[in-house]
């Protein structure tokens, strides 16, 4: 996370540890991706309680 943009992480340990990047996501952008940052986080809290 920096400031308007956030970029997140998925590591999965299916056989061999693996990483992958989401794409950017901007509230620089017209169409704000604000509310898809919010989902992607609340998806994480369930995950994690």
């Amino acid at each position: 996370m920096n400031g308007s943009d956030f970029i997140f992480l998925k590591i999965s340990q299916i056989n061999q540890p693996q990483y992958s990047l989401s794409d950017q996501f901007t509230l620089w952008k017209r169409e704000n991706e604000l509310y898809q940052v919010f989902r992607i986080l609340k998806k994480l809290g369930q995950i994690l309680n």
